[in-house]
């Protein structure tokens, strides 16, 4: 629940989609500025993927990553 809350205020402060638009308003907003809506239909359903992903990946494993990357761990 806290994780959750987390991400959707990250959402909401870095400019990005807000978990509480439709896709229809998404998809208007970003053709507003002069993007094809095919373009922004695919760029929405990549965030969305990209967010369940990241959502989905496991805390313990994402640690490993972060020192194995910084020299840290094995």
């Amino acid at each position: 629940m806290f994780r959750a809350f987390l991400i959707s205020g990250f959402f909401l402060f870095s400019g990005c989609s807000s978990l509480f638009e439709s896709e229809s308003e998404r998809l208007d907003r970003c053709q507003n500025k002069g993007i094809s809506r095919d373009v922004c239909y695919q760029q929405d359903r990549a965030d969305s993927r990209a967010l369940l992903n990241r959502q989905s990946y496991p805390k313990n494993q994402h640690e490993k990553d972060v020192l194995r990357k910084i020299g840290i761990a094995e």
